[in-house]
């Protein structure tokens, strides 16, 4: 994987994960997330995959901590938190009825947050597919 690709990635994590903060976010704050993945160059389907299999899978316990607000996730400690729940997730995807309950639940907290961040894709034109 390129370095380009890598710092992609990373920043589509960083900015998906910023969901899970501990705030309420107005819209300029949701768009900020937006103009973020926009700059990733990748398309709602990849960006989705990256929320609900890498993202979310990572980070869902802070929504139900009280540890207070801080500014992002360290992107070292997110890599790696992704990398130790790949096994999982991929097992879980094959337990259909048992993966879409588990993601529910992951996004339940930031489902709302979630929704608008996939309506200003929608309205700022990410890519159906890209290339890279």
């Amino acid at each position: 994987m390129s370095d380009v690709h890598t710092g992609k990635i990373q920043l589509a994590r960083l900015a998906l994960s910023d969901l899970y903060l501990d705030s309420e976010f107005s819209e300029g704050e949701l768009e900020f997330v937006v103009r973020r993945l926009k700059q990733t160059g990748f398309p709602k389907s990849e960006i989705v995959r990256i929320f609900e299999e890498e993202v979310a899978p990572a980070v869902y316990f802070n929504a139900f901590s009280v540890a207070g607000v801080w500014g992002q996730f360290d992107i070292e400690w997110l890599e790696k938190r992704i990398e130790k729940n790949r096994k999982r997730i991929e097992f879980l995807k094959r337990l259909e009825p048992l993966w879409s309950f588990y993601l529910r639940w992951m996004i339940r907290p930031v489902k709302e947050d979630w929704k608008k961040v996939q309506a200003l894709c929608e309205t700022t034109n990410l890519p159906e597919r890209s290339d890279a």
